[in-house]
């Protein structure tokens, strides 16, 4: 009698588990809490939990497979790793017919501009395709796009940066949607196939 309710609980946990895991939701930009973000503001890049918790919050996180912070470059490669989501979930997230490679790569890049000011540059790669930009130059972007975007010691004040998201939240939404923004944007920026 207890091997059967022994075995009939570790049927109900790993079907619960195999539930849980045939279920688990891609962060999309829409579903992306900024109130988490700003609370992981002044970020430094050397700070590795915190980074992690930052890129966790962000679109596609659950697709994260590595993150490297050598040399203050916030570097993020996404894909399957064991025991994560199937690949071909993976590739229908980010290479759908909505540009969401694109968009995901410009939105993360806007948040980390944000979220961690010390870092020099930031690097993103899904597959055989990659984005990366110096700092200078997103701040550059940021900095005429968005009249009030922290910079200098502003980008280190927690409160500041807190103010800014929840002003513009919306705005850089919308920003990172729209077409033509991007279409600018990647013309001097381009996501860069690689071939293996």
């Amino acid at each position: 009698m207890q091997w059967a309710k022994g075995a009939a609980i570790l049927a109900l946990f790993m079907l619960t588990a195999c539930s849980a895991e045939a279920g688990t939701e891609i962060t999309t930009i829409e579903t992306v809490n900024e109130n988490e973000l700003a609370e992981l503001s002044a970020t430094y890049v050397g700070d590795n939990s915190r980074v992690l918790g930052i890129v966790q919050e962000l679109p596609g996180a659950e697709t994260l497979k590595e993150l490297n912070l050598e040399g203050e470059k916030v570097r993020i490669t996404y894909g399957t790793k064991k025991g994560s989501l199937s690949q071909g979930d993976i590739l229908a997230y980010w290479f759908d017919d909505n540009k969401a490679m694109e968009k995901n790569f410009l939105y993360n890049a806007v948040y980390l501009a944000l979220l961690v000011p010390n870092s020099s540059s930031y690097a993103f790669r899904i597959d055989d395709f990659s984005f990366a930009i110096e700092r200078e130059e997103m701040i550059e972007i940021l900095s005429e796009e968005f009249v009030d975007f922290p910079s200098g010691d502003e980008a280190w004040d927690q409160e500041a940066v807190e103010v800014f998201i929840d002003d513009n939240r919306r705005e850089i939404e919308e920003w990172v949607e729209s077409a033509a923004v991007r279409k600018k944007f990647f013309a001097k920026h381009p996501v860069i196939y690689i071939s293996n």
